[in-house]
Parts: C-alpha cells; sequence; structure tokens
C-alpha cells in the first residue's frame, strides 16, 4: 500500500457534485464504425486497461473528509464500470461531442473503485472516433496522466485478438485481436503534445465546471 501525499488527499476532501476533481484527455482518430472492428476495438482497449497497474488502484480508508488515505491494488476490477462505449446518432457533430465530455467529466467516480475511466466514443462525423481518459486528480498529476494513458494504449496496440465481445479480463483478451490502426493513431497523437496536455487536460477540466456553473446561474 501506499499512501496518498497531503495534496492528492486535499483533492479528495475538497471535491463535491458542483466540483468534481476529475481530469480528462480528449483523442480523436479516423477508424472504422462497424460493430465488429467497434467491439474489437474495446477489447484491445480491455486489454490495455489491465495491463497498466496503475488502472487498478483503488482508495483504501477515509475515502471522505481529511483522513489520509492509502492506495491498494484492486485485483479483479469489474471492467463494464471503467469502459464504456458511446454511440451518437451519426453524423454527430463536434457540438454534440463536447456535450457528451462535460457530462462524462462532470460525474463523480465511484471511491470504492479504482478512480479511471476509459470512453470510446462512436458516431462521429467524417468516420471519426474520439476516446475520453478520465482520471481523478488525486490519482495523478497532467504528466503522470498523460503517461498512464500512453501506456494504455500502448499495451492496447500490443493485444493480439479477435473477440467477438469486449474481454472481461487479462487472461480473455490475450485471447482476442482487435483494430489497432485507431489506437496506433492516438499514440501518435499523444507522442507528438509537448505542453497541450496540460493545457488539455485542465480545460477540459475547468470548461466543464464552468459550463456547470453558468447553468446553475441560468435556472
Amino acid at each position: 500500500m501506499q499512501q496518498l501525499s497531503a495534496a492528492d488527499s486535499l483533492f479528495l476532501s475538497l471535491e463535491s457534485a458542483d466540483c468534481p476533481m476529475n481530469m480528462g484527455l480528449l483523442v480523436m482518430v479516423d477508424g472504422p464504425q462497424d460493430p465488429a472492428s467497434i467491439q474489437g476495438f474495446l477489447s484491445d482497449l480491455t486489454y490495455g486497461v489491465m495491463s497498466v497497474k496503475k488502472n487498478h488502484n483503488r482508495l483504501l480508508g477515509g475515502a471522505y473528509g481529511m483522513q489520509r488515505n492509502s492506495w491498494t491494488r484492486d485485483k479483479h476490477p469489474d471492467l463494464s464500470k471503467h469502459i464504456h462505449h458511446h454511440q451518437l446518432a451519426a453524423p454527430a457533430d463536434e457540438t454534440q461531442l463536447y456535450t457528451l465530455t462535460e457530462s462524462i467529466l462532470m460525474r463523480l467516480m465511484d471511491r470504492r473503485l479504482p478512480l479511471m475511466e476509459l470512453h470510446l466514443i462512436s458516431g462521429l462525423q467524417d468516420n471519426k472516433l474520439a476516446l475520453i481518459f478520465k482520471l481523478h486528480h488525486a490519482c495523478a498529476d497532467g504528466l503522470n496522466a498523460l503517461r498512464m494513458f500512453s501506456d494504455t494504449l500502448n499495451f492496447a496496440a500490443a493485444s493480439n485478438t479477435p473477440a467477438k465481445e469486449p474481454a472481461t479480463s487479462l487472461q480473455d483478451t490475450r485471447q482476442a485481436t482487435g483494430t489497432r490502426g485507431p489506437i496506433r493513431a492516438a499514440i501518435s497523437t499523444l507522442g507528438s503534445i509537448l505542453l497541450g496536455p496540460f493545457v488539455g487536460l485542465y480545460l477540459l477540466n475547468h470548461v466543464a465546471r464552468n459550463q456547470q456553473k453558468h447553468r446553475g446561474r441560468r435556472s
């Protein structure tokens, strides 16, 4: 077990429904939209999530308030609660994508579970796919969040499969193979980012919060 720092514990204690302490990284890539390709993509992403140990960390003790928390490893995470597919009505535009992104980032995560999510969004115009990596700020800072996402995608690109349904464990994903093109494109996008990740991670967070506050004033 590893104890959280005082700063990371503070992110937990300051969190509320109106001010979630989530970070998000949005990456858009070209990719096939047919059901078989989407299922293969999800299987590869599952392999990536299962292969990065930090994705399995969950809180132990003092989940609320100012108590110091520790991380423990969830050895059997329920991946259906961490990997999600959203099918928008095609062809969905950027406004629809950002509206969905906002709702994803504004949702509090269950502190009894590992505090990360991976969202695949299909149905976008121009045959685009979107990936959203969502992480609680207590888990990592901007740079380490980027590394976790990059490591997850690198493992996903190395999986070897075709599964007809998304795998639910590391053993299942080793028997399956999916569409690697979009994953490699996402890795390339991350590799080309310099200061972008810091801007992107925090902008997605703060834009979601500001829009929520704006709605509150109008209601």
